[in-house]
């Protein structure tokens, strides 16, 4: 068995409790991201995928007619 001074007890309970500190710290870090991801994530996909399709006109051009892909026989193509 081993004999603790009492300086040594308070200094374990400082080094326990700033343990516990950073710990609840880092919970509330993760969970403040885990949030953010939740909520801004689709957003920011939503986002990305409307600039990309205004934006894909200009890299690739115009999407080609059906009649020059498959010609007029194809009966999707025909408009009334």
């Amino acid at each position: 068995m081993y004999l603790l001074s009492p300086n040594m007890k308070i200094k374990n309970s400082r080094k326990g409790q700033q343990a516990l500190e950073y710990i609840l710290l880092l919970a509330i870090v993760v969970a403040v991201v885990l949030f953010g991801f939740k909520k801004y994530l689709p957003q920011t996909r939503n986002s990305s995928e409307l600039y990309y399709n205004k934006v894909a006109v200009g890299i690739l051009g115009e999407p080609p007619s059906c009649s020059k892909l498959l010609g007029s026989a194809n009966p999707a193509c025909i408009t009334p």
